[in-house]
């Protein structure tokens, strides 16, 4: 963004906008986030309007922070200058309350004015609705980010595998019962997108257990082997019927 973006998606007449890429807990800053700002300007005290697992938030910015040097934002390790003011496009680490609720790959708004805020909710709710259709029976699916979590349900759709549940974060204990409970085995499933389980469930999915835990980075290879499976049910249900026709 810094390096080949700033001139062209600089815009300061606007409210500030910027994707939330991930969340943090930073020794000595506590819960950050990093942002790419793509329009406008933010400094300290700005008020920001976030989107959170149950909807919109609104909070404030303690602090920002910008990479020291040539540092890029991933490899800055605790290399950060701490600033007053930021403009697009850039990358900025930003702390302040209730930032652990964030999901990252979503929108951040700058919501100083009552107008600003009613229109940074409005678009904020928009956004928090995941656009993945649920059934009564699937798989669970989970992602680290909105954007992941789409793109795996688009990639089941096309394979006509349905979806029971589908959440941004680590796979929680609901999310394993959830699976546990599927009618069809072959929906004791869960997905996860670079994501991983909580402690707790980590351990219950490493036993050979009722549900089957698929996890990567790559969302093919955590579509190839679920995939595999009801190509073979099918095959088999198929070669089931055609015996009873005989």
């Amino acid at each position: 963004a810094e390096r080949y973006l700033d001139e062209r998606l600089r815009d300061t007449l606007g409210p500030a906008e910027g994707t939330v890429l991930e969340m943090k807990d930073v020794r000595g800053l506590g819960k950050t986030i990093d942002v790419i700002l793509y329009r406008g300007e933010l400094k300290k005290g700005d008020k920001i309007t976030l989107v959170g697992p149950d909807g919109p938030f609104q909070t404030h910015i303690k602090g920002m922070f910008r990479p020291r040097g040539m540092s890029e934002m991933r490899d800055a390790g605790d290399r950060w200058d701490d600033v007053d003011y930021v403009q697009a496009a850039a990358g900025v680490k930003i702390n302040g309350p209730e930032l652990e609720n964030v999901l990252a790959g979503t929108t951040l708004r700058l919501s100083n004015t009552d107008e600003q805020a009613d229109e940074a909710h409005k678009k904020a709710s928009d956004e928090a609705r995941i656009g993945v259709e649920i059934e009564e029976e699937g798989v669970v699916i989970k992602a680290d980010t909105l954007g992941g979590l789409e793109a795996l349900a688009f990639e089941l759709e096309k394979l006509s595998i349905p979806i029971r549940a589908a959440t941004i974060g680590h796979v929680s204990k609901r999310d394993y019962i959830t699976a546990e409970n599927a009618g069809e085995p072959l929906h004791k499933v869960i997905l996860a997108f670079s994501t991983k389980p909580i402690a707790e469930i980590a351990n219950l999915l490493e036993e050979e257990g009722p549900v089957k835990f698929i996890d990567g980075s790559i969302i093919y290879h955590i579509i190839e082997p679920v995939s595999y499976t009801h190509l073979r049910a099918h095959e088999t249900r198929e070669d089931r019927g055609s015996r009873r026709e005989v």
